[in-house]
């Protein structure tokens, strides 16, 4: 989205700040939960917060650089915290290998099935 600009997708109203974030690191989900006090753990687990408030729609956070348990707004405008998500790391960080180590795996038994193959002769 276009900085300062608003949007509609899939029900809801989204709002873009103004501020140019730059780079901001992909991310896939990790934990849902309810109320409004969340462990982070020791950091680094979680990247993003998404937070959804019952009529006045979502808010999201960057929590890559938070540790422990913080408390979450309860109410965004005249609207209460219904349900949070947090997004850990995406691509890159503890990502499969798309099927290398099977590949490796396989050419190594390939090999040795060659070499005894040829040491039996």
């Amino acid at each position: 989205m276009a900085l300062g600009s608003i949007d509609i997708a899939n029900g809801q109203i989204y709002f873009r700040s103004n501020h140019a974030f730059g780079l901001t690191p992909t991310a896939v989900w990790a934990l849902n939960g309810t109320g409004t006090t969340i462990n982070l753990g020791s950091g680094g687990i979680y990247t993003y917060l998404f937070a959804n408030y019952t009529g006045f729609g979502a808010e999201v956070w960057y929590v890559g650089n938070l540790t422990g348990i913080i408390t979450l707004p309860a109410i965004a405008g005249l609207f209460r915290v219904t349900n949070w998500t947090l997004l850990g790391p995406g691509a890159g960080a503890g990502v499969p290998d798309r099927g290398i180590t099977a590949m490796l795996l396989g050419l190594a038994l390939w090999a040795l099935a060659i070499s005894r193959r040829f040491a039996i002769s």
